[in-house]
């Protein structure tokens, strides 16, 4: 028993507002019957208490936290909504009062019931906290029974179930059970730190819990198969008309942080978007984001989704339909003759996600399927407090949200007591059907009754080599497909598009390709890689199983929303902006477009994807380019598509003007009517599936004499360590695999380029006359024997590898390249470097104490320049002791975590002759592209989390 149980009291007013709310009324419109206000067959839900923690404090039910644990829920069932009828406790048998129950689903002929249900922890010292377990309830034989075992039941928190037509359940759990043994198979990182065999990850940022992912087992429990592979919670699975399964997918991908919709076959193939991929579907009236939770399938093919934010609400939100037969986002129609808009609230109440919503806010809802457009529903009444929140005990009493309460200053909002109501659809009004009571939360309502049976979807077809390989194929047409070049009935251009710095409206992309001219080079082309990227699985901080478990935020670099990333492969853009590639099966991965330097153009993908062994994906694009005051254009629903520009092959054996080169292709083979460049090359030579950890271009197509200049950045080139075992080089017999891994440290494989050793010989044979072009050699505070501080840093940039004195967990270099600096001088006595500039406050002689114009608190820092070996080395040829405002005492970071391109700045210095040394030349261009391609990646300053010095101490 909680603090609160024992010290609450209702206050007699709030008990008289609730009684003057929740009658039973019977009479309705007319056409439904005598009594609309009841339904005459058996209905099922939760009873649960609200959450207070140990100092009587109102506990939130979080979206982000699906296994919270709240003690005192069952499950009831009535067989009719009426107050007057039976209600009957199934689950008390199991959990003496003492346990809690949740995400309750019916099976399609509404003889069963499939629940989440979880007991008390009744033995702390353990270390073992009791899972979240499914349970079913046989209705027309009373028999309650956990679907798994005792044993496997524990192995994981199992949420949110509902039955496939073929009987089986689909459900959500961190179990993980084929990413852990991914994460078993995966090749051990090139800087010799291995991870665990195996682990649930946790979200995206490892900030986290275990994310809940979707699985699939048989009705005794058995072959549990997981079927999606997010980073974080893929949660409330329901099962759509077609028989494809609907679920909310959690997307906390680099900030975007969304809940939308989305589909899947029950074997985990063709993962799509559903609906609510941007944020403009996620907003109500006052722009407080909310998310998509809970779906529910009507009769008419909407859905029906409970809105509502992360946390705040105590789980609360708004009811909305989501036309996703017609639109994928609010104001984006699959047909573009449809009107309206794809989103409409349910209920006629003014709901608001702020505290205090006065209309209420609802929990739960069911849609009936008796013909009488209406809509069972779990409905809250606003309630507070204005108590001492710091009294010992804690005594709240509950009050309406009505003035004069609202405008108390101490005013705090309390989870509210939600009854079941009925809302005709039809006038828009809602009845009362079971009335709250204190400290009671009625919830996963379930109308127990037959349900038109979807099909059984059946498993997709796969190709057995690819999956023998753990691996899959991605076919996209063009990566150009951005939905842009489009143009309205009037011609006029619907959007404006610049990848990469070329236009890309024509209305065809034969023009893209090299080949449609023999005058037309590569370099016309701005994709030509393709980068596969993965997330770095990170166990959750409290995971028994995983060592290292706490990776400190220093390791992540930055910017720790960009997560830890690991390389897959590379692969190449052929000239029509195709591409057909393998990725490893069953894991979370991106893509991501590069220019001839193997750097990222456009945005990062900001959406996980997945395969299935021995699957095809296809792809008509890559991108959702669009700004706040355009649609966002569709992606990643089949349904939805626009048609690719890349109409390929106009006829069979159709041949592309300029590209015969029998020196590389033998025999010409022509292209079947239809078929992309991608889609011939990889189909008469296999190979060209398989991705590289190199990136390389050698020209196919083009005739001998109209070659491109081929292109190699290889990882054997580098003098330094590179940053994949041998083991997944091409060159080797064995080449690249799906468990292979490029996974990029700063401190093993970037830092190490500025020490390297760069002698450049003058051919006089004398070693002391020639020039040392190491970076350290001038970006360094001492002499090369590590001497006291005699020297200001070429460029005030140090590069050694001393720890820095702003963050000891990274090297000083790192900070150099990646944050702003203060200027550094030589003190008066040349002994040590300070900052340029220092700042200080003064006292304020007309009113006493400091000076603060602004009156905001903080006192007026004024700069001042330290005392200085050299006045030449101040700016502006101010003076020494010049205490001038506007002092500019910053260097500017020459590299971003946003990617190499946004990093223009260093790259710009290495590639061109400017300024008073001449970089060009000093680092190859395979170490360019290592540097490339972990500035793309984030610039991290580990990409392992288990690595020794990424662990929190």
């Amino acid at each position: 028993m909680n603090k609160f149980t024992k010290h609450i009291t209702t206050s007699l007013s709030l008990l008289a507002y609730l009684a003057g709310a929740f009658v039973i009324v019977s009479c309705g419109a007319p056409g439904q019957g005598a009594d609309p206000g009841v339904i005459d067959i058996p209905i099922a839900y939760a009873k649960r208490k609200p959450a207070y923690d140990d100092d009587g404090l109102p506990e939130d039910f979080r979206i982000d936290d699906p296994t919270f644990f709240s003690e005192g829920g069952d499950l009831y069932i009535r067989n009719r909504s009426s107050a007057s009828a039976t209600e009957r406790n199934i689950t008390f048998s199991v959990t003496q009062g003492r346990g809690d129950v949740k995400d309750v689903s019916a099976n399609f002929d509404g003889t069963k019931l499939v629940f989440s249900l979880r007991l008390e922890d009744t033995t702390p010292n353990d270390n073992i906290t009791p899972k979240w377990n499914i349970y079913e309830y046989d209705i027309s034989n009373d028999i309650l029974r956990r679907v798994n075992s005792a044993f496997t039941a524990e192995l994981g928190n199992d949420v949110a179930p509902a039955y496939l037509p073929d009987g089986r359940i689909v459900f959500s759990s961190d179990r993980q059970i084929t990413s852990r043994e991914v994460l078993g198979n995966e090749v051990v990182p090139a800087d010799g730190f291995s991870k665990p065999s195996q682990f649930s990850a946790a979200r995206d940022d490892g900030r986290g819990m275990k994310a809940l992912v979707l699985h699939v087992m048989n009705p005794d429990g058995l072959e549990i198969r997981q079927i999606s592979f997010n980073q974080s919670h893929d949660l409330d699975p329901v099962v759509l008309p077609n028989g494809r399964v609907l679920f909310s997918r959690w997307n906390d991908m680099e900030n975007k942080n969304l809940i939308s919709l989305y589909t899947i076959r029950p074997d985990g193939s063709d993962l799509q978007k559903y609906y609510g991929g941007h944020l403009h579907s996620h907003l109500d009236s006052n722009n407080d984001t909310y998310h998509f939770t809970k779906p529910q399938v009507l009769s008419d093919g909407r859905v029906m989704t409970l809105a509502r934010p992360l946390r705040g609400t105590y789980g609360g939100g708004d009811l909305l339909y989501l036309d996703g037969e017609n639109f994928v986002n609010k104001n984006r129609a699959i047909n573009s003759s449809t009107s309206g808009e794809g989103q409409t609230k349910v209920t006629p109440a003014q709901v608001s996600l702020d505290p205090f919503s006065t209309a209420g806010r609802y929990i739960s809802a069911v849609p009936l399927t008796d013909g009488s457009n209406r809509v069972m529903l779990s409905k809250g009444t606003c309630q507070l407090s204005v108590d001492d929140q710091n009294a010992d005990p804690v005594v709240i009493n509950p009050l309406p949200c009505a003035e004069p309460y609202l405008s108390d200053p101490n005013a705090f909002e309390l989870p509210p007591d939600y009854g079941v109501w009925l809302l005709n659809i039809g006038n828009g009004t809602e009845r009362p059907l079971i009335s709250p009571q204190p400290g009671i939360i009625y919830t996963d309502l379930v109308v127990v009754q037959p349900r038109t049976e979807p099909p059984i979807v059946s498993d997709t077809n796969k190709d057995n080599a690819l999956a023998s390989e753990n691996v899959g194929v991605i076919h996209i047409r063009s990566v150009y497909d951005m939905g842009l070049g489009r143009v309205d009935a009037n011609n006029n251009s619907l959007f404006n598009c610049s990848f990469g710095g070329v236009d890309c409206t024509d209305a065809s992309m034969t023009t893209m390709a090299q080949m449609s001219s023999p005058t037309r080079s590569a370099e016309d082309r701005p994709a030509r890689f393709i980068r596969i990227i993965k997330p770095a699985s990170i166990p959750d901080d409290n995971d028994e199983e995983a060592a290292r478990p706490d990776p400190n935020n220093e390791a992540y670099g930055r910017s720790r929303n960009l997560g830890m990333r690991e390389i897959i492969g590379y692969t190449e853009i052929y000239p029509d902006g195709s591409a057909k590639f393998k990725v490893p099966a069953n894991i979370a991965f991106g893509i991501e477009i590069l220019d001839k330097n193997a750097r990222r153009i456009g945005p990062r993908h900001r959406n996980w994807l997945q395969i299935n062994p021995g699957e095809t994906l296809e792809c008509n694009g890559c991108h959702d380019q669009h700004t706040n005051n355009t649609v966002p254009v569709s992606h990643g629903r089949s349904d939805a598509d626009a048609v690719s520009l890349n109409e390929g092959a106009q006829t069979d054996a159709y041949i592309y003007a300029g590209s015969e080169n029998p020196n590389t292709m033998g025999a010409y083979v022509g292209l079947v009517m239809g078929e992309t460049i991608a889609e011939t090359i990889t189909r008469e030579f296999a190979t060209k599936l398989n991705p590289q950890v190199n990136v390389e271009f050698s020209d196919t197509w083009r005739s001998p004499n109209g070659t491109d200049p081929a292109i190699s950045l290889r990882y054997e080139n580098l003098t330094t360590a590179a940053p994949v075992v041998a083991a997944c080089l091409e060159t080797v017999t064995t080449g690249w695999s799906a468990t292979c891994r490029t996974i990029i440290n700063y401190e093993e494989f970037i830092e190490p380029l500025w020490g390297l050793t760069r002698i450049d010989d003058l051919g006089d044979m004398d070693p002391n006359n020639d020039i040392d072009n190491t970076c350290t050699s001038c970006h360094r505070p001492n002499d090369v024997m590590n001497n006291a501080i005699i020297r200001v840093p070429d460029g005030q940039l140090d590069l050694t590898n001393s720890f820095s004195d702003e963050n000891g967990r990274q090297h000083e270099s790192y900070r150099e390249l990646l944050f702003n600096d203060e200027i550094k001088i030589l003190n008066n006595t040349a002994t040590a470097l300070v900052d340029l500039v220092t700042f200080e406050t003064r006292p304020d002689p007309i009113n006493g104490g400091l000076i603060d114009a602004n009156n905001d608190g903080d006192p007026d820092l004024f700069p001042i320049f330290n005392p200085v070996a050299d006045p030449t080395m101040l700016p502006g040829g101010a003076a020494p002791g010049d205490d001038a405002n506007n002092v500019t005492n910053t260097v500017t970071r020459t590299m971003s975590e946003n990617g190499a391109n946004a990093s223009a700045a260093f790259f710009t210095k290495m590639t061109t002759n400017s300024g008073t040394k001449d970089h060009t030349g000093l680092l190859t261009d395979d170490e360019l592209r290592l540097i490339s391609e972990w500035l793309d990646l984030g610039g991290q300053y580990f990409n392992n989390p288990y690595h020794p010095d990424a662990e929190r101490p």
